[in-house]
């Protein structure tokens, strides 16, 4: 199943022409369909100097995803970058997700590629936003106030720079900062650093310079705990249980990507994934197509059907239902 997931993440990453790109690690803060508007704290360059200058409100635009640069963090602490979910509570979200998010990166901004010069602006920016704190969070409030009850928002962080409106997805140094930051996870949770040198990933079977131990697809493989871990209980070794290369683990991050949102459907509160296995490589791309296209226009109306007139009973006739579509098609 590995193989498969990454296979596909391999193919929808060519076919977006997203591999090794920025889009890659980019999440969709909008992926349940309930974020409309986007409240941005714009801070202006003047003479080479930050400064805070206004709250605004814009639409969300999903072809913004690149510019808004969102990837979760822990539940608990920042997001990669600041740009995070409104979750109600402006004050917490300004302080803990936006605020902290650019702590952390001035923190360990040696660590995560970033310049001397890129450096000393991260720097630059927490003091404006610090020293602007109770001005920004009026604003912020004042615009919460102003959206429909119902209506989702993220947070982010817009700069005007010699007349140029910029996101965060448009400078390198938060590029740079979300790239090591996903990379970063394969290798480093739970305090422990699993690196492997010069091994063989178990995915594509090949020798590579770097190979993680905390790559966990879905969560049926973990080692957040010293007890899963064989041959000796010491998360540092994890990666000789299950070393995987860079590579891979960009493919099966993009493959689980591809397939939560064009081959998952729910079935009375069950969750399904049609995760295909193809004898021949090069009929992959004609046949996830003609998939998404069954699911796009006709295996919910079945699966539902099926639900409510005659298989009431049995949650596996959704599988059941879903090869049927297969099963008429020419290959």
């Amino acid at each position: 199943m590995i193989q498969s997931i990454m296979k596909i993440g391999k193919w929808a990453g060519d076919r977006a022409g997203a591999m090794g790109s920025i889009m890659d690690f980019v999440e969709n803060p909008n992926a349940k369909g309930n974020i409309q508007k986007v409240i941005t704290i714009l801070i202006e360059q003047h003479n080479g100097e930050y400064r805070f200058n206004a709250v605004e409100v814009e639409e969300f635009r999903e072809k913004y995803l690149a510019k808004y640069l969102y990837r979760r963090g822990s539940s608990n602490g920042p997001d990669i970058t600041p740009t995070s979910k409104f979750a109600g509570d402006m004050a917490k979200t300004f302080r803990k997700k936006i605020l902290q998010s650019v702590s952390k990166i001035k923190k360990e901004g040696g660590n995560l590629g970033l310049n001397a010069d890129e450096l000393k602006k991260i720097k630059q920016l927490h003091a404006v936003l610090s020293l602007a704190e109770t001005d920004i969070l009026e604003r912020l409030e004042r615009r919460a106030a102003e959206m429909e009850k119902r209506e989702g928002a993220i947070i982010t962080l817009v700069f005007m720079e010699d007349g140029t409106r910029r996101y965060l997805g448009d400078l390198p140094c938060f590029q740079k900062v979300l790239l090591n930051k996903a990379k970063e996870k394969y290798y480093r949770q739970y305090g422990k650093t699993a690196l492997g040198h010069d091994q063989r990933c178990f995915v594509c079977r090949q020798e590579r310079a770097e190979v993680y131990g905390f790559v966990n697809t879905y969560n049926f493989y973990t080692v957040d705990k010293p007890g899963f871990v064989s041959g000796g209980f010491k998360q540092k070794d994890a990666w000789k249980n299950y070393p995987v290369c860079f590579q891979c683990a960009t493919s099966l991050e993009l493959g689980k990507k591809y397939l939560h949102e064009n081959l998952r459907f729910n079935f009375y509160g069950f969750q399904y994934l049609l995760i295909p296995k193809f004898f021949n490589d090069k009929a992959m791309a004609g046949a996830l197509e003609a998939l998404e296209d069954i699911f796009e226009h006709r295996a919910a109306e079945m699966v539902r059907a099926g639900f409510e007139e005659r298989y009431i009973t049995r949650l596996t006739s959704a599988e059941q239902e879903i090869f049927d579509l297969i099963k008429e098609e020419k290959d």
